[in-house]
């Protein structure tokens, strides 16, 4: 008595002998690769299957059932029918025969219905077969380019820049200057600009000029504006980062603006404080120390000389901004 594992070692033979291998043979006799793999690996083979490989292949029914006789078939007509019978006859033969055997001669529906689908799986099988080939040289390709950066960073190599890019050096900008723009020259060239003393940051004080200069950065300068320096005395803007003996760069601008920090006069005397429009009308400086004092300021009798810019220097201090 035969069982399923020698027909599969005869389907084995005949793929063999025709020099295919599986995905030429299941193409061949229409099934899935992946069914034809399990048929050689001793799965139950329905006898459609195997009309199949006696059809295609020219193979003795008889041979491929039980192994006797000669494989190749000398009449070129197989008897599909006659392949069923045989397999029909060899269930009567022996009621209490393995049930793998049984089960290799089963004819069902579901096997009718597994033939005629066959061949569009085999086919599909294959095209998803190659799919998965290329995402998988791809994802060998990403991994092999980590592994390379990886090993570069751990050694204190600097990776390679790909040559395929292109870097455009447009996209590499400049910091913008702290004050404006636009700049009369570049960040290394400085301006001697007029410096003043005495002005308060405190108690208001007449500020006179020592006919000194002070060296400023000439990137914080705008152009067709007047400028000078001044020294602060007092403590009254600390809270706006203006401290006692800073030097600050200052805009001549006569216009009052509100809530900036001004240069003002008023009764001949001059201050640094920040200019604030009340409500109801007028105007008023304000210190920032805390205090929360305020200098009232009558309409006609006071005027704003320059508008605070930035610190560019403290006093007892080499470092200059």
């Amino acid at each position: 008595m035969n069982n399923n594992n020698e027909i599969s070692s005869r389907i084995k033979i005949v793929r063999e002998d025709a020099g295919e291998n599986l995905s030429e043979f299941s193409r061949s006799i229409g099934v899935p690769r992946s069914t034809l793999v399990g048929y050689e690996d001793k799965s139950t083979i329905p006898a459609n299957v195997l009309h199949a490989i006696a059809v295609k292949y020219n193979i003795s029914e008889e041979w491929l059932l039980s192994g006797n006789g000669t494989m190749k078939k000398q009449n070129q007509e197989v008897d599909k029918s006659a392949l069923c019978c045989e397999a029909t006859s060899r269930q009567k033969v022996d009621k209490s025969a393995p049930n793998d055997i049984k089960d290799t001669i089963s004819y069902s529906i579901e096997d009718l219905a597994l033939a005629s689908t066959a061949p569009k799986f085999a086919e599909l099988e294959e095209k998803m077969d190659g799919k998965f080939s290329a995402q998988e040289e791809k994802l060998n390709g990403l991994q092999k380019q980590l592994d390379d950066l990886k090993s570069a960073f751990s050694s204190g190599a600097k990776p390679k820049a790909d040559e395929k890019v292109r870097y455009r050096a447009d996209e590499v900008k400049e910091a913008a200057p702290p004050y404006g723009a636009d700049c009369e020259a570049d960040e290394e060239e400085t301006v001697e600009l007029p410096l003043a003393e005495n002005l308060a940051a405190g108690m208001p004080r007449e500020a006179f000029t020592t006919g000194e200069t002070f060296s400023v950065p000439a990137k914080f300068l705008k152009k067709r504006k007047k400028y000078c320096v001044a020294k602060i005395k007092g403590t009254s803007m600390t809270d706006a980062g203006i401290a006692d003996g800073a030097f600050v760069l200052l805009e001549m601008n006569e216009t009052p603006v509100d809530d900036m920090i001004v240069l003002a006069r008023y009764d001949d005397q001059t201050t640094l404080k920040r200019l604030r429009e009340k409500e109801g009308g007028g105007w008023e400086l304000r210190y920032e120390d805390g205090s929360g004092a305020i200098i009232p300021l009558k309409d006609g009798e006071w005027e704003v000389i320059g508008w605070f810019v930035r610190v560019v220097g403290r006093e007892n201090e080499d470092e200059k901004y």
